[in-house]
């Protein structure tokens, strides 16, 4: 039996110094329930009004997300230009990837 073809994608992330921007980068996030969370539009297409808002709460508070996009190579995410930071699911990653190296 043939297996659906994957894209091959590679996201990168390292402990160099922190970039001068956290808006400029992706980060991964262990303990996220949501698959994604951009701030940056730039590194998003299509972004448009969510059919349903999403509840994010954080030790910072809670919030609903009314906007989505997507991520290409990655899918669909949570837009919010108030963010300070691009975050990734490690979840999502791990669920979408064939391999992910997660080193802490």
């Amino acid at each position: 039996m043939n297996k659906p073809h994957k894209p091959q994608f590679v996201f990168g992330f390292s402990q160099a110094p922190p970039p001068a921007r956290l808006s400029d980068v992706f980060l991964p996030d262990s303990g996220s329930g949501i698959d994604g969370t951009v701030c940056n539009p730039d590194l998003i297409q299509n972004i448009r009004p969510a059919k349903q808002p999403t509840a994010m709460h954080t030790n910072a508070g809670a919030r609903a997300l009314t906007l989505e996009a997507e991520v290409p190579a990655f899918g669909k995410v949570q837009c919010d230009p108030d963010h300070i930071a691009n975050i990734f699911g490690l979840a999502k990653m791990v669920d979408t990837a064939d391999h992910v190296i997660f080193d802490s």
